[in-house]
Parts: C-alpha cells; sequence; structure tokens
C-alpha cells in the first residue's frame, strides 16, 4: 500500500492535475479522472486544513 501524501504533495497533484485539464489534450474519459482525482484530493485537503485549525484551537484554549 502507498504512503499517504502530506499537504504540499497533494496541493502539487492538484495543480499538476489542474494543468492537465486546462491543456485541453486528454480524452474525455481521462479529463473525468483527472477531474474525479483533483476533487477528492482538494476535499482532503480541506479536510487536513480544518483539521488543523480545530488543533491550533485547542491548544490555545488549553493555554
Amino acid at each position: 500500500m502507498s504512503e499517504p501524501m502530506d499537504l504540499n504533495k497533494m496541493m502539487k497533484r492538484v495543480e499538476e492535475l489542474v494543468a492537465q485539464l486546462e491543456e485541453g489534450t486528454l480524452s474525455l474519459e481521462a479529463n473525468l479522472k483527472a477531474f474525479e482525482e483533483a476533487n477528492g484530493l482538494i476535499k482532503t485537503i480541506e479536510k487536513t486544513i480544518k483539521d488543523a485549525e480545530l488543533k491550533i484551537e485547542q491548544i490555545l484554549q488549553n493555554k
């Protein structure tokens, strides 16, 4: 099983996928796969950031 991506790697991958989509050279099926992967990564990034924000809030409240 592959190691989970860190936040920076996920963001880099989203950038790569967006660049591929913007080129307009992929087939419809490849476009859909790229979009689906990017969308999933964006959701994971958002959750990671939200979890970090909550953790920071908890740390600050427990000062």
